[in-house]
């Protein structure tokens, strides 16, 4: 096997995942297959999309591409990506090694079009120290709660200028804030076979009124206290009781503040059904890959 192959990835950002892919994964790959060449396009998840659609357009469409959750089957709808099964991967294989739900994410009318590469989810965190400082003994089990619970814990200066949000919702993209509620209200992004989307209904309705209720209502975060690109997240230094997390914030935890780490307690977002949510990355070959062998 040789040639050049084009990866197009959002999930090696910045120069620790430059370090990670080019310095310990592509020498492993290379030991493996010597003749072939990655030539590697960085980019993250809030680019992704235009750059997939500007290369559908060019027809200069990247060897390999990683994509989300939910990204798959319009691509493969439109015959951008390769069926794997022609390689002779199958889900049946993947789902003997995989959570079977994760495997589904890459197959389209039956045929698979993506391979798992890793799986992330977002879920409440409280710190368990400002919670118990405040008088609670667990994390919110009811919307009720949470927003009581929120208001308690938030903290102004004697300004008014807010110093600790009861519940931060900005350290996290809006899309999958909005989903997280949207799937504790019952609520779904669309209809049973994926055809209509469902997400403006009256789940949606009562995700978006709760979300403004904490921001406008009942003032558990002001906008900008966070972002998503914050140097520290706000549950790691204080700056936030509960909040909206992703499950690499043990890890970041780990890096900025070790002794945190007992504190941090993970919890489902209350509602009519309690939930989190569930995303993660896929790599797909495209169906016109320049060297489809040395893709994969």
């Amino acid at each position: 096997m040789s040639g050049t192959v084009s990866l197009l990835t959002p999930i090696f950002e910045g120069t620790t995942g430059k370090d990670l892919l080019e310095g310990t994964l592509l020498p492993e790959f290379y030991k493996k297959y010597p003749n072939v060449k990655v030539n590697v396009d960085y980019t993250n998840y809030t680019k992704l999309q235009a750059k997939l659609t500007t290369s559908v357009a060019s027809g200069l469409i990247p060897d390999v591409m990683i994509m989300g959750v939910g990204w798959v089957e319009g691509y493969a709808k439109n015959g951008v990506l390769a069926d794997l099964g022609a390689n002779g991967m199958t889900a049946d294989a993947l789902s003997k090694v995989m959570n079977p739900r994760v495997v589904n994410a890459g197959v389209f009318e039956g045929k698979i079009y993506a391979a798992p590469i890793m799986l992330d989810s977002r879920f409440g965190v409280a710190r368990k120290d400002l919670l118990a400082k405040a008088g609670f003994d667990h994390p919110p089990t009811t919307v009720q709660e949470w927003r009581d619970r929120a208001k308690a814990l938030t903290v102004r200066d004697a300004s008014g200028k807010l110093t600790r949000a009861g519940f931060d919702l900005e350290s996290n993209d809006p899309r999958q804030v909005f989903e997280t509620l949207l799937f504790s209200q019952s609520g779904t992004l669309f209809n049973s076979d994926n055809t209509v989307p469902a997400f403006n209904s009256p789940a949606g309705v009562k995700a978006l009124q709760l979300e403004t209720d904490l921001i406008r209502t009942d003032k558990v975060e002001d906008v900008g206290f966070s972002s998503t690109t914050a140097t520290v997240n706000p549950l790691i230094n204080g700056r936030a009781a509960m909040g909206l997390a992703h499950n690499n914030l043990w890890t970041a935890a780990k890096a900025a503040d070790p002794s945190v780490l007992a504190n941090l307690e993970p919890f489902l977002i209350p509602g009519s059904d309690p939930s989190l949510f569930l995303g993660g990355s896929l790599a797909t070959r495209a169906s016109k890959a320049t060297n489809p062998a040395a893709a994969g």
